[in-house]
């Protein structure tokens, strides 16, 4: 499968139809791709739809006493071709419905829209969650898109003037939360990542401004996500991850009981909606 437009004026983006996922967001007025384009070296590749767990699980998960695994991390849908349910110029609707491969990883009959849409230099993007037998599904749900940095720095800068606490990562979670930042400004860099591999904040305000070396800047906000993890710089690469979560990776304590773990939702047959967006300037 191909890759599917939207544009306007001012930006193109393109959306891969297998994994759903973003790959080119094209700036018009600046005539510059501001995505990552993969390299194998590092990254090799640009987003991935968090779906329906977030992370890497340990020794899989239960269900009802039955284990399941992911074959990576984040999920079943970055493997599955989506439906194209509406293109307009403007507006892109993809639609993954549960099938036989992903019931043998996740044993629900789901249904995953993703509703991307351009206004101006923004785009948005919305995961639309809803379960085909009308039952309470759990799931977590997030995003992974990464933005080239254009440089060795870059920096972040939180809408709120105030503390930012992450959960320290090693391959599981750990708590206490600790203070990265006393005022909701960071300074990222390979070196920040070679010590802390990845930053999951826990309960940030609700947007943040990515300011690259060159000027240009990614203004991100997102609806009451619970968790934004900035992740990027990987062996080097000059890339940048902002992903807000819907759910959380696995802890010390994750019990291997799926309806057990913490910071889940719930789906049944009406849609849940969990949405993001980011405004080049």
């Amino acid at each position: 499968m191909g890759e599917l437009t939207i544009e306007n004026e001012l930006l193109r983006i393109k959306v891969a139809q297998t994994g759903g996922c973003l790959v080119s967001v094209y700036d018009k007025e600046r005539g510059m791709e501001l995505m990552w384009q993969g390299d194998p070296a590092t990254w090799r590749y640009q987003d991935v739809v968090i779906f329906p767990l977030v992370g890497k699980l340990r020794d899989g998960y239960l269900v009802d006493g039955t284990r399941y695994e992911f074959r990576l991390p984040h999920g079943v849908a970055r493997w599955e071709t989506f439906a194209v349910e509406e293109h307009t110029r403007e507006r892109l609707v993809l639609r993954l419905e549960s099938n036989e491969e992903t019931l043998s990883r996740y044993p629900y009959r789901f249904c995953l829209r993703l509703i991307y849409q351009l206004e101006g230099k923004r785009y948005s993007l919305t995961y639309a969650v809803s379960n085909l037998d009308g039952k309470r599904m759990p799931y977590q749900v997030g995003a992974h898109a990464g933005f080239q940095t254009v440089g060795k720095t870059v920096r972040v800068e939180f809408d709120e003037d105030a503390a930012l606490n992450y959960l320290p990562f090693d391959g599981i979670l750990h708590r206490p939360a600790q203070q990265l930042s006393p005022n909701g400004t960071l300074e990222l860099c390979k070196e920040v990542y070679d010590e802390k591999t990845s930053l999951v904040l826990d309960h940030p305000c609700g947007g943040c401004t990515v300011i690259r070396e060159d000027g240009v800047k990614l203004r991100y906000q997102w609806q009451d996500a619970p968790y934004v993890t900035l992740w990027g710089f990987s062996k080097g690469g000059e890339f940048l991850c902002v992903e807000p979560w819907w759910g959380i990776c696995e802890e010390e304590a994750t019990p291997r009981e799926l309806e057990r773990k913490t910071d889940l939702y719930y789906a049944d047959a009406r849609e849940s909606h969990h949405t993001y967006s980011c405004e080049i300037i």
